[in-house]
């Protein structure tokens, strides 16, 4: 079997029912390796929301060094997915939320249930996740020297601070930065509901005496954990289209225009961000004579979607439940929520699209995935 000379440490972004192009993605990369007889590929798995859902999987799944099955696994998991699975989707109850909800927000909570507020149910996702993941395996495969660490993203209520999760050798250190902490943990189902808890769509998860929710909220540096556990190399994916411009529009913005711009704020804009200051860094640090800085050059690589998964969603809106898709189009037209459907499609037609995009994109670009795996 072929080593992987350098650490290489996985940062999977978060976007709900979008995380099924990173597992088409990462199924599309598993083949590679396998038909390269490459080792297991990653020292360290980080994962935030949806990405930590992928992350948390094939962790379990490390210690069978056995990709071509996995890539298999990861494609009938996110091409089986009904949004059935993921969210209480019982007309009366999400008839009741929702009702709630807008109740909560334009009375100021009057006589309405203080428990965390949030439009959905997903209680049924914790079962789809003890289904699939056994934390045992992660052990073992930490344990077995297969990869060094698993981490989780998550935001903390209670204090506000951005905190990361990591299960792994006992040598790593904890680390503490302004309004952000990493800390050993062994890690259970609820850490992965906390970190995939969209504020306000989800109910925020209570962990010990702290309430969590989204890892993406508050977290300015998504590729920081990945760097501080000791990665040398960083494989970066992500569920937005890069360089991607909004289109312009003259009209008022409904409230699902307002709602998509704000999850694609909380979820998706510091991923962007992160790679051009890593970038930034990594120029100025080839310009410093070695040996004179403890800065290095991370080397890294992007994969993100080649199309707009938000005209993919918008395309397949119909088979949303139809009570979701009545709500939804309280809110504006498929074309202004096409970014929230995206989040919340959890459809076969939706996340079949989305891991046939991301198969085909990780293809495209084999041969340099190859050479940056292996150098």
């Amino acid at each position: 079997m072929n080593k992987i000379p350098k650490k290489i440490g996985l940062v999977l972004t978060g976007g709900g029912a979008r995380g099924a192009y990173q597992a088409g993605a990462l199924s599309a990369l598993f083949e590679i390796c396998a038909r390269n007889n490459l080792e297991w590929p990653f020292k360290y798995l980080c994962g935030t929301s949806a990405g930590g859902i992928n992350a948390c999987f094939i962790a379990s799944r490390a210690g069978n060094q056995n990709m071509m099955a996995l890539s298999q696994e990861l494609q009938d998991l996110w091409g089986g997915l009904h949004s059935s699975h993921v969210m209480d989707v019982n007309p009366m109850n999400l008839t009741t939320n929702g009702f709630q909800w807008v109740r909560s927000l334009s009375l100021g909570g009057v006589k309405t249930n203080k428990k965390s507020l949030s439009l959905l149910d997903n209680a049924p996702l914790k079962k789809l996740l003890k289904k699939y993941i056994d934390f045992k395996d992660v052990r073992r495969a930490i344990d077995g020297n297969v990869f060094e660490a698993l981490s989780l993203s998550m935001v903390c209520y209670s204090t506000g601070i951005s905190q990361t999760f990591f299960m792994g050798q006992e040598n790593l250190p904890h680390w503490r930065r302004i309004k952000r902490e990493g800390l050993h943990s062994e890690l259970t189902h609820d850490h992965i509901m906390a970190s995939s808890a969209i504020p306000l769509v989800f109910p925020s998860i209570k962990i010990g005496a702290n309430y969590y929710g989204d890892g993406s909220l508050r977290d300015y540096t998504p590729l920081s954990p990945a760097i501080k556990l000791g990665a040398d190399k960083l494989l970066i994916m992500g569920v937005r289209k890069r360089d991607q411009w909004g289109y312009y529009d003259p009209n008022p913005p409904t409230p699902a225009k307002i709602f998509s711009v704000i999850l694609n704020g909380i979820l998706l804009d510091a991923l962007d961000t992160d790679l051009e200051r890593l970038e930034r860094i990594n120029r100025t640090v080839s310009k410093i004579p070695e040996g004179m800085s403890e800065l290095r050059i991370i080397e890294n690589r992007v994969i993100t979607p080649s199309r707009l998964l938000s005209t993919i969603a918008e395309q397949e809106i119909d088979s949303l439940p139809k009570t979701i898709r009545f709500f939804i189009n309280g809110l504006g037209n498929a074309h202004e929520a096409s970014d929230l459907i995206s989040y919340i499609l959890f459809e076969a037609p939706f996340t079949k699209r989305l891991l046939e995009l991301g198969r085909e994109d990780v293809f495209g670009q084999e041969s340099d995935l190859l050479e940056f795996l292996t150098t």
